[in-house]
């Protein structure tokens, strides 16, 4: 991430996991998506992250027939969840007028490139005071995804960059099984 970009400036970023993305790897790479003019927490529902993405969708993962075939998707949940099955590391920017904060879909695995490239988002986050709620853990049952979430300041990707691993007994306080 450039120092001069600001996380408000953004919509979307996307850290690329190993799998080829357009046929390259581009494993660790940042991908931002920037808001457009007039997009801010007053009037975002104007500017709703899924249509970003169906954008966004339009020209890339084009080797990926599961995205494709949801490209279109109004609901952002979904098209999170499939980058995270694909191995991507998802962040919408989800501030409101007096809360700065931020949703990251997290893969099961994290290539050390993508870790590298977490902490990097991770400082940035910390320096401009976001919070921070993470989905992952993600299963597909009977139709529904069904996740974990955690939530906090930016400590809670600790866990991610790190590479350690959740274990029962040590959980953030605040871990819940959500379903969407």
């Amino acid at each position: 991430m450039e120092n001069n970009e600001k996380i408000s400036d953004l919509k979307i970023v996307i850290i690329y996991g190993d799998k080829k993305v357009d046929g390259e790897n581009r494993d660790g790479e940042i991908e931002e998506i920037p808001k457009e003019p007039g997009d801010t927490p007053i009037n975002k529902n104007f500017f709703p992250h899924y249509s970003y993405m169906n954008i966004f969708l339009r020209d890339h993962f084009k080797d990926s027939p599961n995205l494709q075939r949801y490209a279109n998707s109004r609901d952002i949940n979904v098209l999170m969840f499939l980058l995270a099955n694909e191995g991507h590391i998802t962040m919408a920017e989800t501030s409101y007028p007096r809360q700065k904060a931020t949703l990251i879909s997290m893969p099961r695995k994290l290539t050390e490139e993508q870790k590298r490239s977490l902490e990097q988002l991770q400082k940035k986050l910390k320096e401009e005071g976001y919070s921070v709620t993470v989905f992952y853990d993600y299963k597909l049952e009977d139709g529904l995804i069904n996740g974990k979430e955690t939530h906090g300041d930016t400590e809670v990707l600790n866990e991610f960059v790190k590479g350690k691993t959740q274990k029962e007994g040590n959980k953030p306080n605040d871990e819940k099984q959500m379903e969407f």
